[in-house]
């Protein structure tokens, strides 16, 4: 047990730049909630009270910080899995075109199907079509240096988003949690 905590420490990628690549995923899936929730919010007023409006905000902030949370596990398990010279030593600056490149593409999938089920072909073209464009963008920005130093720039600075909406989602997980039992 020793060696293999010992094995995935060692092919895991820094703190500090899963905390950039974290605040990167935060700031755009709770932007994302965000817009979401109050574009909703005309339409919520005319049957809810400000204390279910808060209730549904507090759904909205939960569920947006746990996408989050996944998200970033997944990216971390990939980069143990695979060698750490391919993707966990250039973890953040490979992690900002993925990031963005998912959820673009998953807002504009969501709008262009309009809430429609298409079938399961269209949807495994999409994703394969996103995932390997994501995956081009990635080693476009580790390749290209004024793109790497962007990228190192723009992570380091949406780092901050952690101590903004780690305790929201916290918070809202909490409400929600309590909303639960009572």
């Amino acid at each position: 047990m020793k060696r293999f905590i010992k094995l995935v420490t060692a092919r895991a990628p820094e703190l500090n730049k899963v905390a950039a690549t974290f605040g990167s995923i935060l700031l755009i899936v709770h932007s994302y909630a965000l817009v979401d929730y109050f574009y909703r919010v005309p339409s919520f007023l005319n049957y809810m009270d400000i204390g279910t409006l808060f209730g549904v905000l507090a759904y909205y902030m939960g569920f947006a910080f746990l996408e989050s949370a996944v998200l970033l596990g997944l990216l971390t398990l990939l980069a143990i899995l695979i060698p750490k010279k391919w993707y966990a030593d250039h973890f953040s600056v490979m992690n900002f075109p993925i990031v963005t490149v998912l959820a673009l593409s998953a807002d504009r999938y969501q709008t262009q199907i309009k809430n429609a089920y298409t079938g399961i072909l269209p949807i495994a073209l999409w994703f394969g079509v996103t995932v390997a464009l994501a995956v081009v963008m990635a080693v476009l920005f580790v390749k290209v240096t004024w793109l790497k130093r962007a990228a190192e720039f723009m992570m380091e600075r949406v780092a901050i988003m952690n101590y903004i909406y780690v305790p929201i989602g916290l918070i809202a997980l909490l409400v929600v949690g309590i909303r639960l039992v009572f």
